[in-house]
């Protein structure tokens, strides 16, 4: 038995104990449904603000109410002997992260398109497999991988720090936290010499020409080489990577 059936026959067996002489003319099942209504109302005047405070709680992801400054906009994509954009980007728990906080060593930024096959294979696809149902460019090492045979440097044993930019997710939209919990999780990437780090609405556009691709940023923070998208200023494997080594 349901507790509204055993509401019902407890409001019976109250109305049932009343004075026989009630003070408007009813039944004793239409007072029962009255006490119910009531009760229904109640019990939904209680619900509702509930349920406003959950949609209120909701939270927009960094990625849509995280904006870069007009000086960071006008000065993005970077050029090759300047100063590199101070983007506000954010990692897989949401925290802002600047990338001018990570200068002071060698920074290798790798802009990331999440359904980019090349942006897969760099990351590992040949080991892990592709992610979201992307197969990895095939033949592409992995930057770890080429690291040691153009700069012969091991990455985990280096001062370099690569920092990975997800500036659109599967869906050719902005990242969200979850979504770079997701890339790191599938290509192990959660490791001290490796950021991930994922871009606002406002520059994802702008940086689709960098993908797939490598920059190089100096201690002091300027773009020193540039073998980024499918024009490179500079050759990934003739001057990027030997620079490194």
């Amino acid at each position: 038995m349901d507790i509204r059936s055993l509401f019902l026959i407890s409001c019976l067996f109250v109305i049932g104990c009343k004075s026989e002489t009630p003070t408007r003319d009813t039944s004793p099942l239409a007072e029962v449904e009255s006490m119910l209504n009531r009760s229904d109302k109640a019990i939904s005047r209680s619900v509702k603000p509930k349920a406003d405070q959950k949609r209120k709680a909701a939270v927009k992801p960094p990625s849509a109410t995280l904006k870069q400054s007009k000086q960071v906009l006008a000065a993005f994509p970077p050029i090759v002997g300047k100063r590199y954009p101070n983007l506000q980007l954010f990692d897989s728990s949401g925290r802002i992260v600047s990338l001018a906080s990570l200068r002071g060593r060698p920074l290798l930024i790798e802009p990331i398109g999440m359904n980019c096959a090349a942006c897969q294979a760099f990351s590992g696809g040949g080991r892990y497999g592709g992610f979201g149902g992307v197969t990895p460019q095939a033949g592409l090492p992995s930057i770890e991988e080429l690291l040691a045979k153009y700069a012969r440097v091991q990455l985990s044993n280096s001062d370099i720090l690569l920092v990975q930019i997800i500036f659109y997710n599967s869906k050719m939209k902005a990242p969200t936290p979850a979504d770079i919990r997701a890339w790191e999780r599938h290509f192990r990437l959660r490791r001290s010499n490796i950021k991930v780090l994922g871009a606002t609405e406002d520059v994802r556009k702008a940086a689709r020409p960098l993908i797939p691709g490598f920059q190089l940023v100096d201690r002091n923070f300027m773009l020193q080489m540039d073998a980024s998208g499918h024009r490179p200023t500079h050759n990934l494997y003739r001057d990027l990577l030997p620079a490194l080594g």
